[in-house]
């Protein structure tokens, strides 16, 4: 005699499998029969695919470049500024300037990698260490809030007038970056 089970949730198939196993305790009980339970479930996990996860185990700066080695791009352009430094009716068509600096570092990683297989029959994960050496970049604009004339009344709108003071800047905002980053250089590598 086979008792067949058909369960929907993964929660149900436990409830299943102990009330599989009451029946065959029972029925050993009375009598001398074995009974067979067939438990089927809808959904399953060991479809032979493969997991694979990372954790990141470890992340330094291996080098960093000097603040006073950057070189700025300078961007230049031409505005019509009204109302300029707040005089009313000092307007006219004036050279403003932006500047950008690059810093370019090169970052240190070391992650575990777990790569499982999902399978009926159970295989060890591989377990393995890898180091990675990434080439970063971060990128500091000047910021107009710190230019040299405004324009306009209630509602200002800086500038840069000369390029040395946005390519100053722009060092400026690159510099305090660089040094906040020193703490985070690597010591071994």
């Amino acid at each position: 005699m086979t008792t067949r089970i058909v369960l929907r949730t993964p929660s149900l198939l436990l409830i299943g499998l102990t009330l599989g196993l009451c029946l065959v305790s029972i029925g050993n009980a009375k009598e001398e029969e074995s009974k067979n339970v067939t438990v089927i479930s809808t959904t399953s996990s060991a479809d032979g695919g493969t997991e694979i996860s990372r954790q990141l185990l470890s992340e330094c700066i291996i080098s960093l470049p000097r603040a006073d080695a950057l070189a700025a791009d300078i961007q230049q352009k031409t505005e019509y500024l009204l109302n300029i430094n707040g005089e009313v009716g000092k307007n006219g068509h004036t050279k403003v300037y932006s500047a950008t600096v690059s810093v370019n570092y090169l970052l240190f990683q070391k992650e575990l990698l777990v790569v499982g297989t999902r399978s009926v029959t159970s295989k060890e994960p591989i377990v393995k260490e890898i180091e990675k050496r990434l080439p970063k970049k971060q990128v500091f604009q000047s910021e107009a809030v710190d230019g040299d004339i405004y324009a306009g009344k209630s509602l200002k709108s800086y500038y840069f007038t000369s390029p040395e003071s946005a390519i100053a800047d722009s060092r400026r905002r690159a510099a305090v970056w660089i040094e906040q980053q020193r703490t985070l250089q690597c010591t071994d590598k």
